[in-house]
């Protein structure tokens, strides 16, 4: 099922391409950041207020995507805000969330994509406000540690211990 789903995701990836590539022939701009439209939880997490809000569900439905565009929205509304997003090992975070974010939030377009350091060594995402978004794990908790953030994202919350959730 996988397997069909990426192929499918590829050729509408394909096709929007072309379709801006003729775009930007006829002097249009360019951009592979898709249009957000969330549900359910998803959409009631875009305006909670509460401070810590967990989501849960089953696979693939949004749960992440909706998470990382209310992190990135936030970021982009309000100058300097230092955001985190944390994962108990560093190195599971580039193959989950950091996809989703670079694929489905910022675009593959996206200078900070592009021009940036591959994703498994990426440390963090800067917006033109001067909001940060740090990407880290809790295998090497010094590296957070020492800094104060505003917002926190752990996506599969699920795998930290009390002890992690305290420390954030």
């Amino acid at each position: 099922m996988l397997a069909t789903h990426d192929a499918r995701y590829q050729r509408a990836l394909d096709a929007h391409r072309r379709e801006q590539a003729r775009k930007l022939a006829m002097g249009g701009g360019v951009s592979l950041q898709k249009a957000y439209h969330p549900y359910g939880n998803a959409a009631r997490l875009q305006t909670a207020t509460d401070t810590e809000i967990i989501l849960s569900g089953a696979a693939r439905t949004g749960k992440t995507l909706g998470c990382l565009h209310k992190v990135w929205r936030v970021m982009g509304d309000t100058p300097n805000v230092r955001a985190l997003i944390v994962r108990k090992t560093r190195a599971n975070l580039s193959e989950t969330a950091l996809v989703t974010l670079e694929r489905d939030v910022l675009g593959f377009d996206n200078p900070l994509v592009l021009n940036g350091a591959s994703r498994a060594h990426r440390s963090h995402y800067t917006r033109e406000n001067g909001s940060i978004l740090v990407t880290s794990g809790l295998d090497k908790p010094g590296k957070i540690l020492s800094y104060e953030y505003d917002l926190i994202y752990v996506p599969q919350a699920e795998e930290l211990n009390l002890s992690d959730w305290e420390t954030l």
